[in-house]
């Protein structure tokens, strides 16, 4: 007598990923305005970059992409970005697992990247089940567990130029620290509905 079982995923962790189509288009003429931003020495800067009428057509963009991503969830409201930063890594810089506690929705975009760099990271909220059902063993390396989309308990994405990074808010999240000389800039952005 065969199994008869169905799977059904009810409560999926949901990246929304895209990529901008004119990146290529305003990749100079933002450095400039970059380059004359405060960064503190950990190379982040708070300039509100989602009030900067110089980035006026990337937030719209951007602003576009997360209400589709919102659509797709059925959320009633239309969502605006009420912070922005930039973060332009030093050397050796990262950032450790975290959450944007008090927003709804949030984004990573990768706007001056090595692609052979270290990406993001997010984790699953199961990745701490005590009761440890894969019988996860200290020196068991994770890349000989068989995870499949029901386990894995964290996925990571490449630092693409262009890609933009949509996620909920309460998702962890973290970037490992930069390796490559080459420049790792990142725009990141909270949104929440109608901007609050």
């Amino acid at each position: 007598m065969g199994v008869d079982l169905q799977i059904q995923t009810w409560f999926p962790t949901a990246i929304g990923v895209a990529h901008c189509p004119f990146y290529k288009d305003i990749k100079e003429e933002y450095k400039k305005h970059l380059d004359k931003f405060d960064y503190d020495p950990r190379g982040l800067s708070y300039t509100a970059i989602h009030k900067d009428k110089n980035f006026k057509k990337f937030n719209d963009w951007i602003t576009k992409q997360v209400n589709e991503y919102c659509k797709i969830h059925n959320y009633p409201h239309q969502y605006k970005a009420n912070a922005s930063w930039v973060i332009d890594y030093t050397q050796g810089a990262g950032q450790p697992w975290h959450t944007h506690i008090g927003c709804a929705v949030s984004t990573v975009y990768y706007f001056q990247t090595d692609a052979n760099d270290k990406g993001t990271q997010f984790r699953s909220p199961y990745h701490n089940d005590t009761a440890n059902p894969l019988d996860l063993k200290p020196e068991i390396l994770t890349n000989k567990i068989e995870f499949n989309e029901l386990t894995f308990p964290s996925c990571t994405y490449p630092p693409l130029e262009g890609r933009l990074l949509i996620f909920r808010s309460y998702v962890e999240h973290m970037m490992d620290s930069k390796e490559t000389k080459k420049k790792r800039i990142i725009f990141s952005y909270n949104f929440d509905k109608n901007g609050n």
